[in-house]
């Protein structure tokens, strides 16, 4: 399937230049922003610590659970644990999410419905979405978009000149670890800094897939709205771990349960050797305990199957993961109940991605409290949109 899915979605891109694949036009080489030789400055060193972790209202304050495993475990959230971001913006940086559209800085926007029609991923393709928890290998960018999202990229990690529009990220974890041998930078919120990864979100090859898989039921397709961003970043020879999750075990704070991630490689993902691909447990997306997600067992990451704890026999018999495999511009669609993790990266190769998380229309805060930091309150109850939910596409736009 998924060499189908590349060379399909490859030539829907040749059949697009403006969109998807173009030839790089005398930019630096990909090699420059992927080694520890380059501008792009590294993410840690092995003499200085850090100790912000994740953070999210959905987690359970002091709530203890009774594990599966072989032990019980108990997390804790704290006010100093949040990823508050290190800088503030600078008072003439825009805020993008002003932008409820894309800004035609990473693809020219469809201008007709053949146009958005050709986003369209396969009934199969569907089929297994639904009967895996996931799907991989989507061609969704190519290598020269890519490489122009890394030199933004790049930009965040300039401690000693912080991008003018810093203080717009939701979270910004330098490395969430803590551990300067085990690195993994997370950050949240960066569609509102850069005009490439406002445009991200937009991206005709994610969002259309992302309507036809996002109702977990599915029986209709949706109309989609932002959720938010992620980047991760895993360095040459001492990126760390993305422990066994699911995604909705941190969004329970929006009900009903209507959320997509797509994960799409900047970098090629390998597993022989590992540089930390994305992994994905099939099957996994329907363990659920009373239709509520397992539970957040380690808020940074860092312990790669303390999830197994909450796990039943059966779920724990089960339990196999398969390597993603991403090559630089594929993305990985997935359920919000697909448990995913990736292992450390110890190769002399950067490991790094993004990743839009998405909604469909209609769906309601669970909580009087902000959605994500920085944003304006949705009493609950009250429907998830506004500038920083925008729409990314109405199926009503691929109609003739």
């Amino acid at each position: 399937m998924a060499s189908l899915l590349r060379s399909r979605l490859v030539g829907v891109a040749a059949a697009h230049p403006n969109i998807g694949l173009r030839p790089l036009t005398g930019r630096r080489p990909t090699a420059l922003i992927v080694s520890n030789n380059s501008n792009c400055p590294p993410l840690a060193t092995s003499t200085r610590k850090f100790s912000l972790t994740s953070y999210s209202p959905a987690m359970d304050s002091g709530k203890e659970f009774k594990g599966y495993g072989t032990e019980t475990k108990t997390y804790a959230n704290s006010e100093a644990v949040k990823g508050v971001p290190k800088h503030a913006s600078k008072p003439w940086a825009k805020d993008l999410s002003l932008e409820a559209k894309p800004m035609g800085a990473l693809f020219a926007s469809p201008q007709s419905a053949d146009e958005w029609q050709s986003f369209r991923i396969s009934d199969a393709d569907v089929k297994r979405y639904h009967a895996d928890g996931y799907i991989s290998n989507v061609r969704v960018l190519s290598e020269e978009q890519c490489d122009r999202l890394l030199e933004d990229y790049c930009k965040f990690l300039d401690e000693d000149n912080p991008h003018d529009g810093h203080g717009f990220f939701y979270e910004y974890h330098r490395n969430q670890s803590g551990d300067p041998d085990n690195v993994l930078l997370h950050t949240l919120g960066h569609w509102r800094i850069t005009e490439q990864f406002h445009d991200l979100v937009h991206l005709p090859s994610i969002a259309v897939p992302a309507s036809q898989l996002i109702d977990p039921a599915n029986k209709e397709e949706c109309v989609v709205r932002m959720w938010h961003d992620q980047l991760f970043g895993k360095p040459p020879r001492h990126g760390g771990v993305v422990a066994w999750h699911q995604d909705y075990s941190y969004w329970n704070r929006t009900i009903p349960m209507k959320h997509l991630t797509v994960h799409i490689a900047l970098d090629d993902q390998t597993d022989e050797p590992d540089n930390g691909c994305l992994r994905f447990v099939p099957g996994s997306h329907h363990w659920h305990r009373d239709g509520q997600p397992l539970p957040i067992t380690d808020a940074t990451f860092g312990n790669m199957d303390s999830i197994k704890a909450a796990l039943t026999p059966e779920e724990l018999a089960s339990f196999r993961n398969v390597p993603g495999r991403l090559r630089k511009g594929e993305a990985s669609f997935h359920h919000p109940l697909t448990v995913h993790g990736s292992f450390s990266n110890r190769t002399p190769s950067a490991r790094r991605a993004c990743v839009v998380n998405y909604i469909a229309d209609g769906v309601s805060s669970n909580t009087d409290d902000v959605l994500l930091s920085g944003t304006e309150p949705i009493p609950k109850g009250a429907r998830v949109e506004g500038r920083f939910f925008p729409v990314v596409f109405d199926p009503a736009w691929a109609q003739k």
